[in-house]
């Protein structure tokens, strides 16, 4: 039986598919549409097969890049670098041909961001349960302190323990580690969640609220944050402009809200 998983994110997308006696030799990996950033950009009209050294466990998009995710622990990467989204070390771009992501000597990574790779960054975490980020830092969402670099060439290592799930937007990031949530980055419209409205958080802050949780999934915005407790609870914190806490209102809140849902 022929399955498909697609990744779809701003104006590109991704499928990885395993194909009846084909799979024995490891997923096809098919990317099209169009990685942008301004002002370089590059589009495939037709599903395209990517060719990676090796059979694939997830794949993963971001505006920028597209990434694979190997069984073996490497990660392949191709689109645009200018910002280091390709953390091979160089700003130039790959559009056809994947380059090796460069770790630190004996990281093996187990999953990349799932809702989404960052704004021309990209976000993974490792078997030890390290969190990894490169690229664009220029709002210090990957927590390196107030003396961060505004692109990094290569991962560099989030500086929290037992990271189990990562997501990030354009200005800040979420990690879930040890079972509680922390942001860093841009505080707009208090979107990491610690009670403050505005500035910047050079190193993790606690996310108020959800720290002993069990949390299943998070998501980020450009402007809020989410949250996926075990229970079925959904949180919300950051922009409600667009009415994205589902409160009622459109007043922003720099602390997570409930979610009112229908189920619960």
């Amino acid at each position: 039986m022929k399955r498909i998983r697609l990744l779809l994110v701003g104006l590109a997308s991704l499928a990885l598919l395993p194909m009846g006696a084909a799979a024995a030799a490891g997923p096809t990996v098919l990317a099209w549409g169009t990685v942008f950033s301004a002002p370089t950009s590059s589009t495939l009209t037709v599903p395209t097969q990517v060719s990676l050294p090796g059979s694939v466990a997830q794949v993963a998009s971001s505006n920028s890049t597209d990434y694979a995710l190997l069984t073996d622990g490497e990660v392949w990467a191709w689109g645009v670098g200018s910002e280091g989204e390709l953390g091979d070390g160089s700003t130039t771009n790959s559009f056809t041909t994947p380059v090796q992501v460069q770790f630190l000597a004996g990281v093996e990574i187990a999953a990349l961001a799932t809702d989404a790779m960052p704004y021309d960054a990209a976000l993974a975490i490792d078997t030890s349960g390290h969190a990894w980020g490169w690229g664009n830092n220029l709002t210090s969402a990957l927590c390196q302190g107030s003396g961060a670099a505004a692109q990094y060439l290569t991962p560099v290592e989030i500086p929290l323990p037992d990271v189990t799930l990562v997501a990030r937007a354009s200005g800040h990031a979420i990690f879930d580690s040890n079972g509680s949530l922390y942001a860093c980055g841009l505080y707009q419209d208090g979107s990491l969640g610690d009670g403050k409205a505005s500035g910047t958080a050079y190193t993790p802050v606690a996310v108020v609220g959800l720290q002993d949780q069990d949390v299943t999934a998070l998501v980020a915005s450009s402007l809020d944050s989410g949250a996926l407790l075990a229970d079925g609870a959904y949180y919300d914190w950051g922009s409600n402009a667009e009415g994205q806490l589902g409160d009622g209102g459109t007043a922003a809140s720099s602390t997570p809200v409930l979610v009112s849902l229908p189920w619960r």
